[in-house]
C-alpha cells in the first residue's frame, strides 16, 4: 500500500490515454479512408467486368443486346447500301450494255449513230438498275424474315462472337487487322434469290462468297480483346471485392455515418468518371470506323446498343 501510495518518481512518463485513444482513431480512420478509396475506384471496373461477363456466358442477354440493331433504320441502310455495292460489283450493267451495243455495232447490226446513242444511255441504264436492285436489297434487310434470321443467326453464332471479343478465333464474326467484321454471305445469297425471282437474271453471277461487314477499323482491337479477357475473368470477383472494400471501411471507421455518405458520394464520382469514359470511347470508336465501311450514324447506333445494358 505504501508502494502504491507512494508519488511517481521523477522523470517518469504520465500516462495519456486521450493520446491513445487519438492515435487509435487516426488509425481507423486512415484505414476507413483507404478501404472506402480502393472500393471506389475499382467499382467501375467492376460494373464494366459484370457487363461484359454478362455479354459472354449469357446468350439471352447477348441476343436482347444485338436483337435491336436489326430493326434500327441507320443499320439496314447501311448493310442495304454495302449489299447492293457488293452485287453491281459482280454485275456492271453499264459495261455489259457498252459491250453489247459494241458487239452489235461491230456485226453490222447496229447504224453507227445509233450505237453511239445506245452508249450514251449505259450510263443512265446502270443508275435505273442500282435502284432496281438496292430497292430490293432493302426489302429483303427491312423484312421481318431478316430480322428472326439476324436472331437466330446470332443465336447460333454467339460462340464464335465470344470467340471474336477474347481473341479466341471466330467464323461468324471475325477479328483480323485491326478490323471487326460480320459475315453478311447468306443475306447476299437471299438478295441473289430475289433479284432472279423478279426477272433480273444478271444475278446469276453472283458467286457464293463470304462478305464481311465491317463494323470496326482500328490498330487498338487487340488491346480491346485483352481488356475483355480480363474483365470476363474478373467479372465474378470484382463486386465482391468492392463490397467487402466499401463495407470494411464503414466497419472499421469512427463514425458509420459518415463513412457511408463518403462512400455513397464516392461511388457516384466514380460512376460519373466512368460515363466520361464511355462518352470518349464513343467519340474514338466513331473515328475508328471509315465512314465508306459504316456511316457515322448507323455506327452511333452500334455502339449505343451495344453498351446500353453497361449504361
Amino acid at each position: 500500500m505504501a508502494q502504491l501510495r507512494s508519488p511517481a518518481q521523477p522523470g517518469a512518463p504520465l500516462p495519456t490515454p486521450g493520446a491513445s485513444r487519438a492515435r487509435g482513431g487516426w488509425a481507423r480512420t486512415t484505414a476507413a479512408v483507404l478501404l472506402i478509396t480502393v472500393g471506389c475506384l475499382i467499382a467501375p471496373l467492376s460494373v464494366v467486368a459484370v457487363w461484359a461477363n454478362s455479354q459472354i456466358s449469357d446468350t439471352d442477354r447477348y441476343l436482347q443486346t444485338v436483337a435491336p440493331l436489326s430493326q434500327s433504320p441507320e443499320v439496314q441502310a447501311a448493310v442495304t447500301d454495302d449489299i447492293t455495292n457488293r452485287v453491281l460489283s459482280y454485275v456492271d450493267v453499264a459495261a455489259l450494255t457498252t459491250q453489247a451495243v459494241n458487239r452489235l455495232a461491230q456485226n453490222g447490226n447496229l447504224p453507227p449513230a445509233l450505237a453511239t446513242s445506245l452508249n450514251a444511255l449505259a450510263k443512265p441504264l446502270a443508275d435505273g438498275v442500282k435502284g432496281f436492285v438496292h430497292d430490293q436489297v432493302a426489302n429483303v434487310v427491312s423484312s421481318q424474315a431478316f430480322s428472326d434470321a439476324w436472331l437466330q443467326a446470332n443465336r447460333v453464332a454467339h460462340e464464335q462472337v465470344v470467340g471474336a471479343l477474347t481473341g479466341e478465333g471466330s467464323q461468324s464474326v471475325q477479328v483480323s487487322n485491326g478490323q471487326v467484321s460480320v459475315d453478311v454471305g447468306p443475306i447476299l445469297q437471299q438478295v441473289k434469290t430475289r433479284l432472279v425471282d423478279q426477272g433480273f437474271t444478271l444475278a446469276e453471277r453472283i458467286p457464293a462468297v463470304n462478305a464481311s461487314f465491317v463494323v470496326l477499323d482500328s490498330p487498338d482491337i487487340s488491346k480491346v480483346q485483352r481488356g475483355i479477357r480480363l474483365l470476363n475473368t474478373l467479372g465474378t470477383w470484382l463486386p465482391v471485392i468492392v463490397l467487402v472494400l466499401l463495407a470494411g471501411g464503414v466497419y472499421v471507421a469512427r463514425s458509420h455515418r459518415l463513412a457511408l455518405v463518403g462512400a455513397g458520394f464516392g461511388l457516384a464520382a466514380a460512376m460519373l468518371v466512368l460515363g466520361i469514359l464511355l462518352a470518349a470511347l464513343r467519340t474514338g470508336y466513331l473515328d475508328a470506323v471509315p465512314a465508306d465501311r459504316l456511316p457515322p450514324d448507323a455506327a452511333a447506333v452500334v455502339f449505343d446498343t451495344v453498351v446500353r445494358f453497361l449504361r
